[in-house]
């Protein structure tokens, strides 16, 4: 887990409830294959079918299997469900099940298992450029999320406790290759504006290929991270990479004055074979390798 909570913090015109027929884009070139640090016996391998994730091992110490993810997917790639369970239990510790409209967009994610917290589960409507979010068993939107011209996320608004008026907890700005550079975070009606800044290289962004393109141009990861604060169990830095086309180089916030480095090696094709982590007393390296 280590590996992947530091590899993740780098990082509609009309109603779309229709009946188009369902395009998934095609899956990258270039698929993850194993992540590691070099300073660790552990390892998480990541297996597909058809360019689609479909299981990820995390590996502790040489021979054991320490945890297991299936993702079930339906023959057009669409994710229906993520399982999550340690290797020698028949009994996921968490389960995600997701819904689809007939158009390809996602509908409903329930939870279900030790994964409850918060927010078991979301209801996804889509009226012109908002994404609008029913949690639990709200009988309106408490949620709901603006895009802009290019269809990418351009805020989150939250609905207040006290009154019906919203107030936005996100708010994303872009650069001119589609990374999001800045993003403004207000996890409470009454908590402070905490601003996060970001420089990117000009490589590819090897994670992308663990998400799922959407029809509207989204991604899975990217629309079921809008009902996220920071303080809840999947927090707006689980999906950074994914609001990235390229690597995150530095990061800084407006409430602390260090700044984040990360040094990154590059194969023949411009991907991403070794990170630096500078900030760490022993400065590990996380290692990718692809399929």
């Amino acid at each position: 887990m280590k590996r992947l909570f530091l590899l993740l913090i780098l990082f509609m015109s009309c109603d779309n409830n229709s009946d188009d027929g369902i395009v998934i884009p095609e899956p990258p070139q270039k698929l993850l294959n194993s992540i590691s640090f070099d300073d660790e016996t552990n390892i998480d391998s990541l297996f597909y079918e058809k360019g689609r994730l479909v299981l990820k091992k995390e590996y502790v110490g040489s021979d054991f299997v320490d945890y297991n993810t299936f993702y079930t997917r339906n023959d057009t790639g669409q994710l229906l469900k993520v399982s999550y369970m340690h290797s020698s239990s028949t009994d996921p510790s968490f389960v995600k099940d997701y819904t689809y409209y007939t158009n390809g967009n996602l509908k409903t994610i329930n939870r279900s298992a030790s994964y409850t917290y918060d927010i078991s589960n979301q209801y996804f409507s889509y009226q012109g450029s908002q994404i609008l979010i029913r949690v639990n068993n709200e009988q309106e939107a408490s949620i709901i999320a603006n895009l802009d011209s290019k269809n990418r996320i351009k805020e989150v608004l939250f609905k207040k406790s006290s009154s019906n008026a919203f107030y936005k907890g996100k708010q994303y700005f872009y650069n001119e290759a589609g990374n999001a550079y800045k993003i403004i975070v207000q996890s409470s009606e009454h908590a402070n504006i905490v601003e996060y800044n970001y420089e990117f290289d000009n490589a590819e962004n090897p994670y992308l290929s663990l998400d799922t393109d959407l029809p509207n141009g989204l991604t899975l990861n990217v629309v079921e991270s809008l009902a996220f604060h920071d303080n809840y169990w999947e927090p707006r830095e689980y999906h950074l990479p994914f609001f990235s086309k390229n690597n995150v180089v530095k990061y800084f916030t407006s409430n602390s004055s260090s700044d984040y480095y990360y040094t990154y090696t590059y194969n023949e094709d411009n991907y991403p074979i070794g990170i630096k982590y500078e900030n760490f007393f022993n400065k590990p390296t996380l290692l990718l390798d692809y399929k």
